[in-house]
């Protein structure tokens, strides 16, 4: 199993904002993007196991790759984006900007790593919608029965 602690703020392995620390902030930046009328994206990037799953990959090597990208992450990541290990093995980034702006930041994170590693899920903030709706949304794809 994957290290997954956090003292409430910060992931022990990779620095990044704790889950509950990233769902508080989501909930802040929804509010204040609906009240100034920008675009907000929930990025999701996961290992994918799915890559090689004759040879998935080991504990350690899954660890390095969360580590690695975290790295990239925390020194690239624009003022007033966010990233959180919300799940064992992967992050998710709420960026101010649509679609088409976050794809060319993840194109930017990715660079220096082997993509193929990570699956990828946007999710472009309706105005007006509900922290509870976006995580309906996202649940719905990585928990479809």
């Amino acid at each position: 199993m994957l290290e997954f602690e956090s003292d409430g703020e910060r992931d022990s392995l990779t620095g990044l904002l704790a889950p509950a620390r990233f769902l508080t902030i989501l909930e802040s930046e929804i509010a204040i993007s609906a009240r100034e009328g920008r675009s907000l994206t929930l990025l999701t990037l996961s290992l994918s196991t799915a890559v090689n799953s004759m040879n998935p990959p080991t504990i350690e090597s899954a660890e390095c790759l969360l580590k690695n990208l975290a790295s990239t992450l925390l020194v690239q990541m624009r003022a007033g984006d966010h990233c959180g290990r919300i799940a064992e093995d992967g992050f998710w980034i709420l960026a101010r900007g649509d679609r088409t702006a976050v794809e060319i930041a993840v194109y930017r994170f990715l660079a220096e790593h082997e993509s193929y590693h990570w699956l990828i899920e946007y999710f472009e903030i309706s105005k007006g919608e509900k922290v509870k709706e976006l995580l309906r949304r996202v649940d719905a794809l990585y928990f479809a029965p």
